[in-house]
């Protein structure tokens, strides 16, 4: 199945354009592989018990993975310019809060084509994805 891209029907390609599979898309941050370890990272904590989700880890300063991600989350949309804070959710949903989190924030980074922004995110999500 082919995948429209995001410049087909405008007319014009920008100047940012890259060649991919399907055509021309607008995107310079590749966020595919991250967005495949988030997948795996969120299945992880989906199957996680509450404990073990809720007992501070060495590997992350200290702070619980739940803590960690809501750090994380919270980090993602202060960096997309969210109007509100993310909400604590129950220590069970963290997997899913960091899948709609995390999705929305590389559609974000993508659209925005910050490299930098990508960085900061693989900075702080690599301690959470070597504890889990």
């Amino acid at each position: 199945m082919r995948l429209p891209c995001p410049s087909e029907g405008l007319g014009r390609k920008t100047r940012k354009a890259l060649k991919c599979s399907s055509g021309t898309v607008g995107r310079v941050v590749d966020v595919s592989g991250d967005d495949a370890a988030l997948t795996r990272l969120c299945e992880r904590l989906r199957t996680a018990s509450e404990p073990a989700l809720t007992r501070g880890r060495d590997g992350l300063g200290g702070v619980s993975i739940v803590d960690a991600v809501y750090t994380l989350s919270q980090w993602a949309a202060e960096a997309m310019g969210a109007p509100a804070s993310v909400p604590r959710l129950h220590p069970l949903a963290s997997g899913d809060q960091l899948a709609v989190v995390g999705r929305e924030f590389f559609d974000w980074v993508a659209a925005a084509d910050d490299a930098s922004v990508i960085e900061g995110w693989r900075a702080r999500v690599k301690p959470l994805r070597d504890v889990v």
